[in-house]
């Protein structure tokens, strides 16, 4: 932004679109091309080098979902473990300094996860289900004391495209949970 100049022009592959994800540490960019809903796949566009390289599709959806800290250094990501009554949804914590890949909490389902600014907690929503009726519950889990605690749980509000929205405050003092047509703090 200082010399108010284009980078670089990113242009898309045949008759799809590009539609930028985020940006990952170190100054990449990540983007997928997609013709309508289809993601034909995930890319990334290095400032630093100028280097646009496809990866691979399962990283790219992974990456895309993540959560990250300000300045890059943890990454949180969700995997699924398990078949039928076993299965799990995995929240991993990975710290790029030691390359440390570590499962903090499994549940059943989680629709939603954001770490703190600190990154001393991660709250998240699970949706259970008992017999026909389904409840979100606002988990937070501390990072420093490894407990999980668990701040509300109320009837399962719609979530648009299969997620909610969570924000933590400036500060981390307070956390809203967005779910149309309303706002719990």
């Amino acid at each position: 932004l200082k010399s108010l100049k284009v980078i670089k022009e990113l242009t898309p592959i045949e008759d799809s679109w590009i539609y930028i994800s985020r940006w990952l540490p170190n100054y990449k960019l990540l983007y997928y091309s997609a013709s309508g809903f289809d993601v034909s796949g995930f890319y990334t566009y290095d400032i630093k080098k100028d280097i646009k390289e496809e990866i691979e599709y399962n990283e790219g959806s992974k990456l895309s979902s993540a959560d990250y800290d300000v300045d890059g250094t943890f990454m949180l990501y969700v995997d699924d473990s398990g078949l039928g009554k076993d299965f799990k949804q995995n929240i991993h914590f990975v710290d790029f300094k030691t390359e440390e890949d570590r499962i903090l909490v499994s549940k059943r389902s989680i629709t939603e996860f954001k770490m703190s600014d600190d990154c001393n907690k991660i709250a998240f929503i699970e949706v259970e289900a008992v017999e026909d009726k389904y409840f979100d519950i606002l988990w937070i889990y501390d990072i420093k004391i490894n407990k999980l605690n668990s701040i509300y749980r109320g009837q399962a509000k719609a979530k648009i495209g299969g997620r909610g929205e969570l924000s933590w405050s400036l500060g981390d003092k307070y956390i809203g949970m967005f779910f149309t047509p309303e706002a719990i703090v």
